[in-house]
């Protein structure tokens, strides 16, 4: 018994003695490499389908965003695959029949946020937004890499109207939107 115990001892004092603190830290600094390649491994970005449907109101804001263009609001809610249920908020930035801009964001129950802008615009014989291509541009949370595109295709329904220009003032939207997103 006695034995095996100086036997534990000798090994422990060799094995101490052999290490050096500077082989210890040039280990440290080795293996810092392995724990980012796995951390990137876990990672990973996947290129996922995308699909959503929403619906809510839109109305004539003042200009804050939209460098004197006409600005209006969208708020609404709906339901997107890789969010759950959503809020929709958004900001259109438009010279009617001339020039048109949508940007805006889906945001999650959990709080992370989802962003997107439009790339392609369609108009429908009225004159009246009918949908777009929109690419994602980040966010927060686990999006906040995301990209990808997705097409919308909308039904916007004009409730009111200025009583000076006949220009829309106020109204309801609803989409389907499908595409990808990677993240």
């Amino acid at each position: 018994m006695k034995l095996k115990f100086i036997f534990q001892l000798a090994f422990c004092t060799l094995l101490f003695i052999g290490c050096s603190i500077d082989e210890q830290e040039d280990f440290l600094k080795d293996s810092s490499g392995i724990k980012t390649s796995e951390v990137e491994l876990k990672a990973k970005v996947v290129n996922r389908p995308f699909k959503s449907k929403a619906s809510g109101n839109w109305f004539f804001t003042e200009s804050t965003n939209c460098n004197g263009l006409l600005q209006f609001s969208i708020k609404g809610n709906g339901k997107a695959i890789h969010l759950g249920i959503i809020d929709v908020e958004g900001v259109i930035c438009t010279i009617p029949n001339e020039q048109f801009y949508l940007s805006g964001k889906y945001i999650a129950a959990n709080g992370d946020e989802l962003y997107w802008e439009s790339v392609e615009v369609f108009f429908d014989e009225f004159g009246l937004f009918a949908g777009g291509v929109f690419d994602f541009v980040g966010g927060t949370g686990r999006f906040s890499d995301a990209t990808g595109s997705f097409r919308s295709n909308e039904t916007l329904i004009v409730e009111e109207l200025d009583e000076t220009t006949g220009q829309p003032v106020s109204g309801t939207f609803s989409n389907d939107g499908w595409g990808t997103i990677i993240y």
